[in-house]
């Protein structure tokens, strides 16, 4: 009697241990879900998950389960766990869903982040024609074309002038097609280097050829290249 008092007794704490774990694994909650992405052909888009439950992470792409998931690392401190997923941006992937998830336990239904989406943008060809003009002994007008292919609102350029082969004296992304440039010392020789840029003034996402070109101060050009 004693023995089978003790083996309901011990059945009787597993239950209730069964039913705080899932009580607890139940309300575990999605609290970061992964976010669109915009990125460079070829470049990693990197995607993050975090939820309230000490469980694993698991994710989809395109609907279709990641094989070989990545590792799901506690929170610290916790309870909570997180996970990352890398891609390499390709044509393919271009508006592909991914969707993290994690099985609160056999009983019950797996919880699903909404969808991100991974927008895939090639990187901008050179601008078409760089131009200096002269406006006096220590300015000089710097102007551009846009580039070939047909243009994007996210279209901006990054400018740097350089004094002689390595000091920087100008950085900074513009969305016009010229500038001004005032050259501290005329007798010097400038590098100009306009980028075409996928992004915004605060952050590049995709960065494409450049043209360049060599100036003496507020003089005409000496030479011209893509690089």
């Amino acid at each position: 009697m004693y023995k089978t008092s003790m083996l309901f007794h011990v059945q009787q704490t597993s239950l209730v241990l069964l039913i705080l774990d899932l009580l607890a694994s139940g309300s575990a909650i999605i609290t970061i879900n992964p976010t669109n992405m915009t990125t460079c052909l070829g470049s990693p888009a990197v995607f993050t998950c975090v939820i309230t439950a000490s469980l694993p992470i698991l994710w989809l792409h395109n609907g279709t389960p990641v094989q070989s998931p990545p590792v799901t690392t506690p929170l610290t401190p916790g309870p909570g766990s997180q996970s990352t997923l890398s891609v390499t941006a390709t044509s393919e992937l271009n508006g592909a869903p991914v969707q993290c998830y994690y099985t609160p336990s056999v009983l019950l239904p797996s919880i699903i982040s909404p969808p991100a989406y991974l927008s895939v943008q090639a990187p901008p060809s050179a601008p078409t024609k760089l131009t200096t003009t002269a406006l006096n002994a220590t300015s000089i007008l710097l102007a551009w074309g846009p580039p070939s292919e047909a243009q994007s609102p996210s279209l901006f350029y990054r400018v740097l002038v350089t004094r002689g082969y390595g000091t920087l004296v100008y950085n900074k992304t513009v969305k016009e097609l010229q500038l001004i440039l005032t050259t501290p010392d005329p007798c010097d020789q400038y590098w100009a280097n306009v980028t075409a840029v996928y992004g915004n003034l605060n952050s590049i996402v995709c960065s494409g050829n450049s043209i360049m070109k060599a100036i003496n101060g507020g003089e005409t050009i000496i030479v011209e290249g893509v690089g």
